[in-house]
């Protein structure tokens, strides 16, 4: 039996934070995020990318809902959030 992956799904992700990347200009472009599934690292929702730099701190707790869009021809997997505390 084959499982069938969706394209795009919703995201809901509680993790520690273990570093972020920030762009030239000083807004968060992605975080690492530590979860009990693993490691991630999560595209910033472009809305939360000015305010968010100010507020990150390595090491505290986030909680990020967002999306993950499977690449099958990649075979790779995209993830998008927007961290709310």
């Amino acid at each position: 039996m084959v499982e069938i992956q969706p394209l795009i799904s919703d995201l809901t992700m509680v993790g520690k934070l273990e570093d972020f990347w920030l762009k030239s200009n000083g807004r968060v472009h992605s975080l690492q995020l530590s979860t009990e599934e693993g490691v991630y690292w999560l595209k910033v929702a472009p809305q939360r990318q000015n305010t968010l730099g100010q507020h990150l701190k390595v090491g505290c707790w986030l909680k990020v809902k967002g999306m993950r869009k499977n690449k099958l021809h990649q075979g790779k997997v995209d993830y998008k959030g927007m961290p709310l505390t």
